[in-house]
Parts: structure tokens; C-alpha cells; sequence
């Protein structure tokens, strides 16, 4: 059986595609502006969030977590 090792990463993520810089975050990441604030400054443009928030409690969450 292999065994998977998952670290948390070391610094802010940003990649180019074409002539467009998109940021990468994960879900617990957008209680924290700040990290948005960083990839606005290395150039993103677009936000990619990894997230999985239950049907019941996902609309509510990502209503007021995208609006702050």
C-alpha cells in the first residue's frame, strides 16, 4: 500500500496561461483577505478556489465569503 504524505505549502501560488495570471487558494483560505491581497500584487488576476462546502450551507457560505 502506498502511503500519501499531504505538507502545507511554503509560499503563494500563482501560474500564467497565455497572457492571464491566475492566483490559487483553498477553501478555508477565503476567511483571510490578505492572501488575496498578496496574489493581486504578484499579478492574478483570476482566482482559482479548491473548495467543497455541503449543498445545504454552501450557497450562504460563498455568498458572504465572496462579498467581504
Amino acid at each position: 500500500m502506498a502511503v500519501k504524505i499531504i505538507t502545507p505549502g511554503k509560499k503563494i501560488g500563482t501560474f500564467k496561461i497565455k497572457e492571464i495570471t491566475f492566483g490559487i487558494a483553498i477553501c478555508y483560505e477565503l476567511r483571510f483577505p490578505e492572501i488575496f491581497r498578496k496574489l493581486s500584487n504578484l499579478g492574478a488576476e483570476v482566482f482559482i478556489i479548491s473548495a467543497a462546502f455541503p449543498v445545504e450551507t454552501g450557497r450562504n457560505y460563498w455568498n458572504v465569503l465572496l462579498r467581504v
